[in-house]
């Protein structure tokens, strides 16, 4: 499941990637070289931190889009778990938050289906929120000890 979405989103990811390289401004890449850097010094010093911004973005989307992609995990891990806490074997079936919401709606029955599916439901925003904070505020910091 986790190969069936990382190929899925991956070209999604090396577009935004693309995208955010490609809106750097060409003078600022001119002020390197004429600056005697080399090619390589002027990507890894001028480019990827004026980009980086836009990729972690798109690394954001892309990850969002990953946690809501459940036809996939459906169709190639199961709705079944495992029934261990930590299980890291790769073979093992396993399901995903959206999945989880997916069953509970549709196929539960127990009496509090809808309390579990608002809970599931509940946590899967939290996580994306959650990631998403993770990502942006390292960038945040770094933005604002710049401006200093």
């Amino acid at each position: 499941g986790g190969v069936s979405l990382a190929l899925l989103n991956l070209p999604m990811l090396a577009r935004v990637t693309e995208e955010a390289v490609r809106a750097v401004p060409e003078e600022m890449r001119e002020a390197g070289y004429a600056l005697g850097m080399t090619k390589f010094h002027v990507i890894r010093t001028v480019v990827l931190p004026v980009a980086m911004s836009a990729i972690v973005t798109g690394i954001c989307l892309v990850a969002g889009r990953a946690f809501g992609e459940s036809a996939v995990i459906i169709l190639t891990a199961g709705l079944s778990t495992s029934g261990e806490m930590w299980d890291f074997n790769l073979f093992s079936p396993g399901e995903t938050l959206a999945v989880h919401l997916w069953y509970v709606q549709s196929e539960a029955i127990v009496e509090d289906a809808r309390q579990i599916a608002d809970k599931s439901a509940a946590v899967l925003v939290f996580v994306v929120l959650f990631i998403n904070f993770a990502f942006r505020f390292p960038l945040w910091l770094g933005n604002r000890r710049k401006r200093r």
